[in-house]
């Protein structure tokens, strides 16, 4: 109708990067949530954002959103915005300019050729797609956004890096893989990567071999072993994991992992040395987002012998059971935004930010489920930006 025209006339109104990632926004289904944090990682990997610039991408994400073109769902305490949705209005009208320019395709069963095709997605039957007779075919990226936990066997997936040797980013969604594919590490133009191997819990050598990887995430896989060969991986930008140890950096490695500025979850991996996991953090100098959880059950972490680099914005620590009042450590972050302390991250009864200057840009504070805690005390200059106080549950506070 009327309203989808007017649409589609809005889109070639906007500057070509902008409408590469205005177009974009079809491959994901008509109001779901869209976590901005992945959008932002997709436009990167697509080639959308000139030098990689985060800040860049969320520029482009607020003006799309002031453009009408997608609706925010959820802000996080700061107010920031965490997940948005495309209404199924503007869907349908990205998806008929998407469709007519072949920018991106959503292949079905009747599709004549994918040969001139850069980028797909599917919203169901992963596994008829797999099986599709397509030859000379230079696809870029492929999404896999089924809602279904399709098991994936291992040889199709074999197939799959073989059929598609060009691909840049690859997201096989909720299929469920038993092990790391082979084949997959010949695909050394890829820069996004994301796979379901829950049973993952050594992280290949040949993973790390794919040196273009700016984007690697593996939610549902607890690795606690990690070989040196990931400080190889110089352009990795996000560590997206249910849980992953890192290895001390090799000395000849000094300069590798320097472009990583997001890992969720670190574990400490206390079974081995403090000193292992503090000098890999200490070496990531443009590191701005770090989830701490500790997956042992052995022992504790304790925080001073930790040391953390100085560009961090954002710290979270899950079941850390810090003994020690962390706050005289963290306060001295300068550049440190949100602080979150979740469920056993802290087992003390009191916490002290007495320094005049500590905690200079902290907006957002989150205390949860700290049990023992009854007693906090803050200097008159202590945290002078704070906007946003999340204390729940705390009952002796």
């Amino acid at each position: 109708g009327f309203d989808i025209l007017s649409r589609t006339c809005s889109v070639w109104e906007l500057s070509f990067h902008l409408k590469a990632c205005g177009i974009y926004l079809c491959v994901f289904p008509p109001s779901i949530k869209i976590s901005t944090r992945q959008l932002r990682q997709l436009w990167i990997a697509e080639g959308f954002i000139q030098y990689n610039s985060e800040e860049t991408a969320e520029h482009y994400l607020k003006e799309l959103i002031h453009r009408g073109f997608f609706q925010v769902s959820k802000r996080r305490a700061g107010g920031t915005i965490k997940a948005c949705y495309v209404p199924s209005l503007v869907y349908y009208s990205l998806l008929l300019v998407a469709e007519k320019t072949r920018f991106v395709l959503m292949p079905d069963k009747e599709e004549e050729s994918l040969a001139n095709v850069k980028r797909c997605f599917i919203l169901e039957d992963l596994i008829e797609f797999i099986f599709l007779e397509q030859s000379g075919m230079y696809l870029q990226s492929f999404l896999n956004h089924s809602s279904e936990s399709d098991h994936l066997a291992l040889i199709d997936c074999e197939n799959f890096c073989e059929k598609f040797k060009y691909l840049r980013l690859l997201n096989l969604g909720y299929a469920v893989l038993d092990q790391f594919p082979l084949g997959l590490e010949n695909l050394i133009l890829l820069k996004h990567l994301k796979l379901n191997i829950p049973s993952l819990k050594c992280l290949p050598s040949l993973l790390c071999t794919i040196l273009n990887l700016q984007t690697l995430e593996m939610p549902s896989s607890y690795v606690d072993h990690s070989l040196e060969d990931i400080w190889m991986m110089q352009k990795l930008m996000h560590l997206n994991f249910g849980s992953i140890t890192l290895p001390a950096p090799p000395k000849n490695y000094s300069s590798s992992l320097k472009n990583l500025i997001f890992i969720s979850a670190l574990n400490p991996n206390l079974s081995c040395y403090h000193s292992g996991v503090s000098n890999s953090l200490l070496g990531l100098h443009k590191l701005e987002c770090l989830k701490l959880v500790n997956e042992s059950k052995l022992s504790r972490v304790v925080l001073s012998k930790y040391q953390f680099p100085l560009s961090l914005s954002h710290l979270s620590l899950s079941n850390t059971e810090l003994m020690q009042d962390p706050m005289p450590i963290m306060e001295k972050l300068p550049r440190l935004q949100v602080l979150k302390l979740k469920q056993n991250s802290y087992l003390g009864r009191k916490l002290a930010c007495v320094g005049s200057s500590s905690f200079p840009k902290l907006t957002v504070l989150h205390l949860k489920s700290m049990y023992w805690q009854d007693e906090w005390t803050m200097g008159a200059g202590a945290m002078p930006k704070l906007e946003s106080l999340i204390v729940n549950p705390c009952a002796y506070l």
